[in-house]
């Protein structure tokens, strides 16, 4: 087994939680002052503050555990998509770009299967980084498509003869 379904943490995961902290900072200091003036410009702000914090936690790490938990789900009652066949057509990025910028993609059949190396969960190692997949290379394929990101994310992948 080339790669097993599994949840990926990222240094870029410290980031979002240092942004969501400095964000709750901010509405705490914010509803304090507004407490002690007991005026409706910082209730206003602190509001929205607070709106912009829950997005920010929504979208940065809601969004990914939800996605991961119904992957899991997916793969574990078999509802997932299946392919094998010779890798072909394999594009790799030169080198790893900022902000996961940079895409792998290959097709195996039909099926093209396209990651930028950021991913929380399913295959994202790009062949500049040591990445197992390669041209030429007879491999087995499970995958989804994610419905919250609209991308097909590689969930296992077999080496076969």
């Amino acid at each position: 087994m080339l790669y097993e379904f599994s949840y990926q943490f990222h240094l870029m995961d410290l980031g979002k939680l240092f942004i969501l902290l400095v964000f709750g900072l901010f509405i705490w200091f914010a509803w304090k002052a507004w407490k002690e003036e007991k005026g409706w410009k910082r209730l206003t702000l602190s509001l929205a503050l607070s709106a912009v914090f829950l997005t920010a936690l929504y979208s940065l790490l809601i969004v990914p555990l939800r996605s991961y938990a119904w992957a899991k789900k997916q793969m574990e009652t078999g509802q997932y998509g299946a392919i094998e066949g010779q890798v072909r057509d394999y594009q790799a990025s030169p080198s790893k770009a900022i902000w996961g910028h940079s895409s792998d993609s290959f097709f195996v059949g039909d099926v093209e299967f396209v990651f930028c190396g950021d991913e929380n969960y399913g295959y994202c190692v790009f062949q500049c980084d040591g990445g197992s997949i390669h041209e030429g290379q007879n491999l087995r394929i499970k995958y989804l498509e994610d419905p919250f990101y609209g991308e097909r994310r590689i969930c296992e992948i077999e080496e076969i003869e």
